[in-house]
């Protein structure tokens, strides 16, 4: 992973867990951030599904995000 300080990805705690919605519609929900990397020099950030499957988003087509709440609590 990268070390990138870049106002989009200040937001983001590593391991959070969020709902992350896009410009084109899509949301997915309760990933886990696990952190930045570059493509073709862009910072791209990295999350796992509960799949356990790995997303790749560029910033700036983040349309919105939330943080879940009680994420430590296993139910």
């Amino acid at each position: 992973m990268v070390d990138s300080y870049s106002f989009n990805q200040i937001i983001f705690k590593k391991d959070g867990i969020y709902s992350v919605g896009f410009n084109d519609g899509r949301e997915f929900s309760r990933i886990k951030y696990i952190g930045t990397k570059l493509l073709n020099g862009k910072s791209m950030l990295c999350f796992k599904t509960e799949e356990l499957l790995d997303l790749s988003v560029n910033p700036s087509y983040v349309s919105f995000y939330i943080k879940q709440a009680n994420t430590d609590k296993k139910e």
